[in-house]
């Protein structure tokens, strides 16, 4: 949850709109009633918002208070028990969501109206309105946010010249200690100083009339002076910051309350002491030039009398001249901050001055038809509202490609086009002369207002990453192909092939992108002669890839030119997909550059934030792209490029490498509880499954569930190198042969793997995870052609793009490289490329792997028997400590040979809900071992009595709920929904 810091205000109003913020100083501060592409909540969704602000001076606690946008309905949705710091800020989401859980994000039961409506905060008693705009704040436009101005002004809370008293210490006496929590004594508010040399600043000597307190004593006596300045707070809720300017020679050092605020020119904290000076000496004949102490955090502040104290210190006993002239500010809020739009909106944060007017509001941009034809004309529409001042002027402006803009009007009178006179619906055709098939057109709408305010939409707030235009394709009827088209459109194509980039504009599946980043991907692939991509989205306007699913922020182009089957990415990543391990989506297209075939290419997510909300992971945990061993300790930070919490070091990561680089026993002990086994198991099988070795001196991730499990797990990327394809010493990419026998212990060499192949319990886990997917995915030999897995999978896929893949070899040459090089050597067609691999490659490699003839392959067990016993041990639903989160069930294999359990379920058949925990692809429990279901990983961890972290145990989690009570029965069923094992709950 977001929170941060405002204003206070008093009656304020704008038009019709009135703003009360009654008696309190917890308010409405700013509000979105129109998000298009502004601020996303946890589902990535550009939701409407409401910033809560606390001016008060104290916290205060939200519980039971209340928003509503119906006066007729003050408690229409309550807050939790959320505490709101002093100066802080609370975003809450007028969604409709409804959520309520004060440890995440909060949602309204209502939305906002971006015509304008009443809207309020309500005190706890629900009677109590404490801010409101009465009876509606004024129309809205799209990302443009509302609220109170940020209107300040500096105060001298101490002047120059003020009061002060002074003191040439002879001993320690006044330096404190431990007894005043290591504060200096002379620097507190309650110390008698009536006995110091009273005068006023500036404090020193030989400075003429700037010395208002002579203290040439201390020549040749002491470098130190003490000077003790009072000064008077009268309203503490108005201040948002403090600055002590201060005027001086040679050195200071000053507290507020006992508290440091400000150094200069000083001994380090902690080494100054009743006789220190000052580290340099600064000129005689040289007037001092004002150093500034910017004092965001002024908790030590308080109303009525406080108290600056400042250290001077001279540079040498001898020193001709001395001065401390200070001068504390401080910024305040005015009280009768305006009601202001706000271009750039701050949820969260301190509001900007913000403009008391905008021009006519433009929303509902529409076109049709969506996809026009060459002899169709293009409709353009749009609601164009005023604001303040009066419409004067509609305009339409377009273009063709990359070709000159043409304006012209939109018209709201029922001529044309135009279905109805005054509706405030604005209307404009494009003639069908305009556009040739698969041609690109684009256009914004300017409104201006009688005040020579001018609107535009797309606003293009932001050049370099904002659209400029909205847009679309015409059809081209004239392409055949079973393939997706993505349509790119890009003015100067050989700018993309930098890693500086350009812009360019995509059509896909009916959505237009306009003034996206595309730039070069990827680091073999760069000396390919069809290159990659990335390719970064808008906020607020992200990419469909699919319906139903989360848009993705960035998607990578990636070249199909090392892969003469075009489908090796398609089948690693659905391979990790199918044995519930993270993974990419990726798709085939058929690319289209400027309206002509560019190519093949495989779409693809990108590996950031929303890929984690898009798994249903915790998108705040630390997410690492490795292109590195992790073998040595410079590799906690070069080649380790962090995803997300990139404001933050690699401590996180720099931990894992020392735990996992611990004695033997040690390091057991770290990856039990620090790594999700089953996870990495999981991983590492499913690579060896696809025969991918170009991992792990790179091309994996490393992801920490931060704040919920904290442990950690392994994920793929790049995984084009699979199914036999493999780099080659001297013919990296370009060896046309297909490698069936690589071994199973792949990425021994990484520090992760190394410790799971390394320990018996968990190479038992990955062998027999490696032997189930075997099982379940290749195949053994002799499987009837209509029982394989991956045979039907590579037919569909050929027959999707061999038609297409025919057109990109005879553009790009991608089917004839071999040898080490990327000439002409060695042709093959995506059927002959097809053909290789289902006939030559997957045979042999089930040969290999089943007759035990690859590296590492005679270890694997045999095929787990259909019925297979596994018992409940104990199970502790009440827990001693009276934290449910600490319970636990145990799990035990009797067996002499270790038993996959993924997917198998844990049921409490009283629940309506029945399931209370799956076992996820990689859970595997060695032979004669035991595993534990904790209720919460956290709670498992916090235990006092065994079973406890520390002691090498093989621990799941979380629960779906804690444990049910006594005679409750618990049933362990297997993948089929069969019952394993059932136990009566004591």
């Amino acid at each position: 949850m977001t929170h941060r810091l405002v204003l206070t205000a008093a009656l304020l109003a704008l038009g019709s709109a009135t703003f009360l913020p009654a008696q309190d100083l917890v308010r409405i501060s700013e509000f979105m009633a129109v998000n298009d592409r502004g601020l996303d909540d946890e589902d990535r969704n550009e939701e409407d918002w409401i910033e809560i602000h606390n001016a008060e001076a104290g916290d205060v606690n939200l519980e039971g208070w209340f928003l509503t946008d119906d006066p007729e309905n003050l408690t229409r949705w309550s807050f939790p028990a959320v505490t709101l710091g002093a100066d802080q800020y609370l975003v809450v989401f007028a969604s409709g969501k409804d959520r309520h859980d004060p440890t995440g994000e909060l949602h309204t039961n209502f939305r906002l109206s971006g015509d304008g409506e009443y809207l309020a905060l309500v005190g706890p008693d629900g009677v109590t309105v404490t801010s409101e705009f009465l009876p509606a704040y004024p129309i809205q436009a799209p990302d443009i946010s509302y609220g109170l101005s940020a209107v300040t002004s500096e105060k001298t809370l101490l002047p120059q010249r003020s009061p002060a008293r002074a003191l040439v210490p002879l001993d320690n006496t006044l330096e404190g200690g431990p007894l005043f929590d290591d504060r200096r004594l002379w620097t507190l508010e309650d110390l008698d100083d009536s006995a110091w040399q009273p005068g006023i600043t500036g404090v020193g000597y030989g400075y003429g009339p700037m010395i208002g307190t002579d203290v040439s004593a201390m020549n040749g006596v002491n470098e130190t002076v003490y000077v003790r300045i009072p000064f008077f707070v009268d309203n503490l809720g108005e201040i948002r910051g403090l600055t002590l300017r201060v005027w001086f020679d040679d050195g200071i050092i000053a507290y507020i309350n006992g508290h440091e605020v400000g150094r200069h020119n000083a001994p380090a904290p902690g080494a100054e002491t009743w006789s220190s000076g000052a580290a340099d000496s600064w000129p005689r004949n040289r007037t001092p030039d004002a150093v500034d102490f910017d004092i965001p955090q002024f908790e030590f502040l308080h109303e009525g009398t406080n108290l600056l104290a400042i250290q001077g210190l001279n540079h040498g006993l001898s020193n001709p001249d001395l001065l401390v002239m200070p001068e504390l500010l401080a910024r305040v809020v005015e009280v009768d901050a305006p009601l202001r739009y706000f271009p750039t909106p701050t949820p969260g944060m301190p509001n900007g001055v913000g403009v008391d007017a905008i021009g006519p509001v433009i929303t509902n941009v529409e076109h049709l038809p969506t996809t026009p034809s060459i002899r169709q004309p293009l409709r353009i529409s749009a609601r164009i509202a005023q604001s303040r001042d009066a419409i004067v002027s509609t305009t339409l402006h377009y273009r063709v490609m990359f070709g000159q803009e043409i304006s012209i009007p939109l018209v709201d009178d029922g001529t044309g086009h135009d279905v109805t006179a005054g509706d405030g619906i604005f209307t404009s055709l494009i003639s069908a002369r305009a556009l040739g098939a698969g041609e690109m057109i684009r256009w914004y709408i300017t409104a201006t207002d009688a005040a020579g305010r001018v609107s535009r939409w797309p606003r293009f707030a932001d050049p370099q990453n904002s659209p400029q235009y909205c847009g679309t394709v015409a059809a081209d009827h004239s392409l055949r192909t079973a393939l997706p088209v993505l349509h790119w459109f890009i003015e100067n194509p050989q700018a993309a092939n930098t890693d500086a980039g350009t812009h360019c504009a995509l059509f896909y599946d009916g959505q237009f992108y306009d003034n996206v980043r595309v730039y070069l991907h990827g680091q073999s692939s760069r000396g390919f002669p069809k290159k990659s991509y990335n390719i970064d989205l808008h906020p607020g306007h992200n990419f469909k890839w699919a319906e139903g699913q989360p848009r993705a922020d960035d998607i990578n182009l990636m070249t199909t030119y090392p892969d003469k089957a075009q489908m090796r990415n398609i089948l690693a990543y659905e391979t990790y997909r199918d044995t519930d391990c993270a993974y990419h989506w990726v798709f085939p297209v058929r690319v289209q550059q400027n309206g002509q075939f560019w190519g093949t290419a495989h779409l693809m997510e990108n590996g950031d934030e929303d890929w984690l909300v898009r798994m249903g992971l915790n998108a705040q945990g630390a997410l690492y792209k490795m292109y590195n061993s992790f073998s040595a300790p410079g590799d906690v930070t070069y080649g380790a490029e962090k995803k997300t919490r990139k404001d933050e070091n690699n401590d996180d990561l720099r931990a894992l490498y020392n735990g996992l680089s611990a004695s033997r026993e040690l390091r057991q002990r770290y990856v039990y509880d620090h790594v999700d086994v089953a996870q990495v198991v999981n991983f590492l099988a499913a690579r060896a499954v696809t025969g991918d070795t170009d991992c792990c001196h790179k091309n994996y991730y490393l992801y920490c569930d931060t704040g919920r499990t904290d442990l950690w797990q392994m994920w793929p990327w790049d995984v084009d190198l699979s199914f036999g394809r493999r780099w080659i010493s001297h013919l990296t990419y370009w060896d046309q042969n297909l490698i069936a026998n690589t071994p199973l212990f792949i990425g021994s060499g990484n520090r992760l793997p190394q410790a799971i192949f390394d320990i018996p319990e968990t190479r038992q886990m990955y062998l027999r995870r490696v032997r189930t997917l075997m099982d379940e995915l290749l195949k053994p030999p002799g499987t009837p052609p209509e029982e394989l897995h991956y045979e039907p999978r590579i037919d569909e896929l050929a027959a999707l793009l061999a038609p297409d893949a025919a057109l990109d070899a005879a553009r790009w040459g991608s089917d004839s490289w071999g040898n080490g090089s990327t000439a002409p050597c060695c042709p093959q067609s995506l059927p002959e490329a097809v053909a290789e691999l289902k006939d030559s490659y997957l045979p042999e490699r089930r040969r290999l792997l089943y007759e035990g003839l690859v590296s590492g392959a005679r270890e694997l067990p045999d095929a787990q028997p259909a019925e297979t016993i596994i018992s409940f041990g104990v199970v502790d639903n009440a827990p001693v400590s009276g934290n449910p989160d600490e319970g636990w069930i145990q799990l035990l294999n009797p067996n002499r040979y270790a038993v996959d359990i993924s997917g198998w379920t844990l049921c409490d058949d009283a629940d309506a809900e029945p399931v209370l925990f799956t076992f996820r692809g990689g859970t595997v429990i060695p032979a004669d071992g035991a595993l534990y279901v904790a209720v919460s990983r956290i709670g498992f961890d916090n235990r006092r009595q065994w079973p406890t972290k520390g002691r090498s145990l093989f621990v799941l989690g979380d629960c779906a709920r804690s444990l049910p009570a006594s005679g409750t029965i618990l049933e362990l069923l297997d993948r089929r929904g069969m019952p394993v094992d059932r136990i009566v709950l004591p």
